[in-house]
């Protein structure tokens, strides 16, 4: 698949309701139609804001970060996986780069239930029955 640019993948979340298509990339959905899982595991959205931002509008980190308002370190962390991304940082990431900042939280937010599900075993439970 034909790696979309930036200005594209604006045009693509703000014209066509990406918000109401959550998990699709490209017309492919990415969770069926039944809840069953593809088996996709999702990228960090450091990874997606570095490639598809920071890198094709040849910035630096250091720019970005002068650029978006915060410190060169909080940035990096994002960028380099080390780091959640917040609603600030998707609202601040929104209106610098004309991305939809619901599209970044629910990356995020992909994200952070694939790394908790790989996890599951660790957690023990009890489910609850009422009397």
């Amino acid at each position: 698949m034909e790696r979309l640019r930036l200005r594209q993948l604006a045009d693509y979340v703000h014209g066509s309701g990406w918000l109401y298509r959550p998990f699709e990339l490209g017309g492919l959905p990415l969770i069926a139609a039944n809840g069953i899982n593809v088996n996709m595991t999702p990228s960090h959205p450091g990874d997606f804001i570095r490639t598809e931002i920071i890198e094709e509008l040849d910035l630096t980190v250091t720019k970005a970060a002068e650029i978006l308002g915060v410190r060169r370190a909080t940035l990096s962390a994002l960028l380099n996986g080390n780091a959640g991304l917040s609603a600030k940082m998707a609202l601040r990431i929104e209106n610098a780069f004309d991305l939809n900042m619901d599209m970044l939280l629910q990356m995020q937010a992909w994200y952070d239930t694939s790394q908790m599900r790989a996890r599951a075993s660790e957690i023990t439970v009890q489910r609850y029955e009422p009397a």
